[in-house]
């Protein structure tokens, strides 16, 4: 097995959540290139890199776990070999990392775990599918390698990525631009919490049934539509169905709160 590039010493070297949100608004950052869109084989080209800090403290400020979450995560923190830091490559103009990592900084608060943030890339977009630490000294593209988003043979370099680990640097577990496991996570949290209440509640049911076509339909009929060899019209049709389940199952758990 290959040595890894997190080390103490590297892992050290990473932004806390407050670092991470005022870089994100520095002019060092808005002066790195951000996403333009995609090649055909997969590359990237590059846009103006605009200003996301606000996004990311107005997430952060409504991330807020309800006690029984707090404690979950408090009591999981604890026991022996228990996560204690939290290593994230982000970037900060996908959608995904500003929704998940503010959720990711609330969990290290409430388990009173090490995080640290690092970016993927340095100055230059990554423009091909994967990432070379030669090419781009100035990026995190070692760290990028360790772990690559895997799908049907092929490979990308996806962000965010959540490393989770021991004190000593053993790794628990992963997730690779899956913000689904959050939300999962957080989900069964709140269920424990308020299992009673929701059971009963008359838009519970509807979320749970569209919550789980929004998965099945994404991992079997949206991922085969947007695969290389399809035509572009099957990956437009597959995104159209895509966004109406998850805006169902957004505006069913939306109506919770008021049903």
């Amino acid at each position: 097995m290959a040595k890894s590039a997190v080390t103490a010493e590297r892992f050290a070297k990473g932004m806390t959540f407050e670092q991470y949100v005022k870089y994100a608004g520095s002019p060092e950052n808005l002066a790195r290139e951000a996403f333009g869109g995609y090649f055909p084989d997969g590359g990237s080209f590059a846009a103006v890199r605009r200003d996301n800090s606000p996004v990311f403290r107005d997430r952060y400020a409504k991330a807020r776990l309800s006690e029984p979450q707090a404690a979950a995560i408090k009591w999981l923190a604890a026991q022996p070999g228990g996560p204690a830091k939290i290593l994230v490559i982000s970037e900060d103009w996908p959608s995904d990392c500003r929704r998940d990592v503010p959720v990711l900084a609330r969990l290290a608060e409430a388990g009173g775990m090490e995080l640290r943030i690092f970016n993927r890339d340095g100055k230059k977009i990554l423009g091909t599918r994967r990432p070379d630490p030669a090419a781009a000294p100035d990026a995190n593209h070692d760290l990028m390698l360790e772990f690559m988003n895997g799908k049907s043979g092929a490979e990308w370099a996806s962000v965010p990525v959540a490393v989770f680990y021991t004190a000593d640097f053993r790794e628990l577990h992963r997730y690779i631009d899956w913000g689904i496991a959050i939300i999962l996570i957080t989900g069964v949290m709140l269920f424990a919490s308020e299992g009673n209440k929701l059971y009963v509640n008359a838009a519970f049911t509807p979320k749970m049934v569209l919550l789980a076509a929004a998965l099945l339909f994404h991992y079997t009929a949206h991922r085969k539509a947007v695969a290389n060899e399809q035509p572009p019209a099957w990956g437009a049709v597959a995104g159209l169905v895509s966004q109406l389940l998850w805006i169902g199952v957004g505006a069913a758990g939306r109506a919770i709160g008021f049903v």
